[in-house]
């Protein structure tokens, strides 16, 4: 048959004799209308005509609904007189629908790539693959007949089960058997939306370990964090209390120099001299006790022993009253250096469990970002969909950027502030040996007469 110049009907359809031609014809690739961009590279021959795939790829649920039977990316109906009118394809909303009426294809996708590149696909490995019949292959054959769930966790396992399925589904188009090639057809659908599962549980498997490691990594680290602070507050505590011991020895020994000086001979001689008149009574009681007069020199004496415990009363009552003052002094002082230490010894523990919890508060944004990365991994369908979203921006990202269409302002040499352009000057003829007057050459006018020599 030419499909170049294919048959068409009375309604304009195309329209095919054999049945086997529709899984022979190798159908074309329908695009959307666009306006060429100028700056885009001439396209490459079509050198290689491949059906396409675009939702290999693509999630769907078990249990998909049944619908009517699409061949080579247009709808095919059986006419009264047994031939199969192709009718043209659906709007482009629903372009990407297959033949199953589902979105995912019922065939294997083929090489599309360039002619002449070295990369190669997934695909391209797949379809270059063998597969080994085994009974439990034809087990799990039947299961994908049956749409039963595929005890599977080997990707390689339903790639096999894939071919099978392909080969034999080709087999039964050969043999016009439709029922049976229809019931594969379902079965590749089947099985790819199984593979596609298992890579998403693989890929939350991934992403289960990967948030995993990274608890226990974030544990390790906040443990060991937290015995670094403890040890870091205990050598605090122990330099503090260190600090505040040696201070209260100093003062100790303060106070014992203070007591030291205060008995000492010259301190005490400045309070235990006696006054002018103890001084005068003790001379007077010598020259009555020289002079034999004992009944005077009596009543002398009573009056210097009671002078003598006066002031010995009177001079112990001040240097204690100054000794306290001095020591109350001093006192106040080294409780107030203690109040301060202590103050002190306080700031620099909130200093140091400040600092450390700033340094935890970094600990405590990554627990928060581990823990969404947990709640992220429990959810297949979320680890799936972000992984797609990074692979295309990383193919956006790696994509050479068109330059810019746009004029800049570099773009143009004129500029803005610009040189007028003047004529020359015109220099009056002026020869200072001759006249010392500036003359001017003016034009005479016509027909005027000449001015005669001399």
């Amino acid at each position: 048959m030419d499909y170049d110049n294919p048959t068409h009907d009375s309604q304009g359809n195309i329209v095919i004799t054999t049945p086997e031609e529709v899984f022979t014809r190798v159908p074309r690739v329908r695009t959307r209308p666009h306006r060429p961009n100028p700056m885009d590279k001439p396209p490459l021959p079509d050198n290689t005509v491949a059906r396409s795939n675009p939702n290999f790829n693509r999630t769907m649920p078990p249990g998909r609904p049944q619908s009517s039977r699409n061949v080579g990316g247009v709808r095919g109906n059986f006419s009264s007189s047994g031939k199969i009118v192709l009718e043209p394809p659906p709007s482009p909303g629903s372009a990407r629908r297959n033949r199953n009426g589902n979105n995912f294809s019922s065939t294997l996708p083929l090489n599309r790539s360039r002619p002449g590149s070295s990369r190669t696909t997934s695909t391209e490995n797949l379809l270059k693959r063998t597969y080994t019949l085994t009974p439990e292959l034809e087990a799990l054959k039947k299961q994908a007949l049956d749409q039963e769930p595929l005890e599977v966790e080997d990707n390689t396992v339903l790639e096999d089960l894939l071919l099978l399925l392909s080969e034999e589904r080709r087999q039964l188009a050969a043999q016009h058997e439709f029922k049976e090639s229809q019931r594969r057809n379902e079965a590749i659908g089947y099985v790819m939306e199984c593979q596609t599962w298992l890579h998403k549980l693989e890929m939350q498997k991934s992403t289960m370990q990967n948030y995993e490691q990274r608890q226990s990594e974030f544990d390790q680290q906040c443990e060991e964090f937290d015995m670094e602070t403890r040890a870091m507050r205990h050598r605090m505590k122990k330099k503090l209390r260190h600090k505040r011991e040696k201070l209260l020895d100093e003062q100790e020994k303060e106070v014992k120099e203070l007591e030291d000086f205060w008995a000492s001979e010259p301190k005490v001689r400045l309070y235990n001299r006696s006054s002018n008149t103890l001084i005068c009574l003790r001379r007077q009681l010598a020259l009555l006790l020289q002079q034999c007069r004992f009944d005077e020199a009596a009543d002398v004496q009573a009056q210097v022993d009671a002078r003598q415990k006066l002031e010995e009363t009177e001079n112990y009552n001040l240097m204690q009253r100054e000794f306290n003052e001095v020591f109350n002094k001093m006192k106040t002082r080294q409780t107030e250096d203690l109040q301060y230490f202590d103050q002190k010894a306080e700031m620099e523990m909130k200093k140091l469990n400040r600092r450390r919890e700033k340094l935890r508060e970094a600990l405590v944004n990554r627990e928060k970002k581990i823990h969404e990365q947990g709640d992220l991994a429990k959810d297949v369908d979320k680890v799936w969909n972000l992984k797609q979203t990074a692979r295309i921006n990383e193919v956006t990202h790696t994509k050479p950027q068109m330059p810019s269409l746009k004029v800049s302002k570099n773009d143009i040499n004129d500029k803005m502030v610009q040189n007028l352009s003047l004529p020359p000057l015109s220099y009056p003829k002026y020869d200072p040996k001759k006249s010392g007057k500036l003359e001017e050459k003016s034009p005479k006018p016509a027909g005027a007469p000449k001015s005669p020599k001399k």
